[in-house]
C-alpha cells in the first residue's frame, strides 16, 4: 500500500530487497484515482477498491500469484470524463459564486517527450534512457489548450464584426 514516501522510491526498495515486481496499492486515502510512474521494475498501480480485492486474494492461500500482462485500452470507462485529484476544482474559495477551473485540459498520465539525459524515474540507481515518459500536471494539460483563448477572441471578433 502508498502510505509514506514516493510511488517510484517503494519500487527501488522492492527490487533492492530483491523482488521482481511490484503491485502498488492505493490506500482509502489516495482513492481509485492512479498516476502512471516509469519504475525500475515491472510494475503495476490499482485504486483503493482493487487493492483491497488483490489483498483479501493474497491471504486467501499461501500460494497466491500475479502476473503483469500488457496494457490495454478501455473504452467506456466510467466516471469520464473527470477531473483528477489535483485538479482545482469546486468554488473559488473567495467568491463561492465563481466555479474554478475556467478552462481544463488533460493533464493526467500524458506520453510526453522526455530528455534522454535523465531516466524515467530519476533515481540515482536508475540508468536506463527513454525518449518518452508518462507525466501528469500543468506543464502536461497547457499545451492541449494554450491556443484556446486566442480562438474564443477571434470567433467574438468574427461574430461582432470587430476588425483585427
Amino acid at each position: 500500500m502508498r502510505g509514506e514516501g514516493t510511488r517510484v522510491g517503494k519500487g527501488e526498495e522492492v527490487n533492492r530487497a530483491g523482488g521482481v515486481g511490484m503491485i502498488l496499492g492505493n490506500t482509502p486515502k489516495n482513492g481509485d484515482e492512479v498516476a502512471l510512474d516509469a519504475h525500475i521494475l515491472p510494475a503495476t498501480t490499482v485504486g483503493a477498491t482493487d487493492a483491497v480485492k488483490i489483498l483479501n486474494y493474497i491471504k486467501s492461500s499461501n500460494k497466491s500469484t500475479a502476473q503483469i500482462d500488457p496494457g490495454m485500452t478501455l473504452f467506456g470507462t466510467k466516471p469520464a470524463p473527470s477531473m483528477t485529484g489535483f485538479s482545482s476544482t469546486g468554488p473559488n474559495p473567495l467568491v463561492a459564486d465563481i466555479l474554478k477551473p475556467d478552462i481544463t485540459a488533460p493533464g493526467l498520465n500524458i506520453l510526453a517527450a522526455w530528455s534522454e539525459g535523465s531516466s524515467p524515474t530519476n533515481l540515482d540507481s536508475d540508468h536506463r534512457s527513454v525518449k518518452y515518459n508518462f507525466e501528469s500536471g500543468t506543464s502536461m494539460a497547457r499545451p492541449h489548450v494554450v491556443k484556446f483563448p486566442d480562438t474564443i477572441s477571434q470567433s467574438n471578433l468574427d461574430e461582432f464584426n470587430v476588425p483585427n
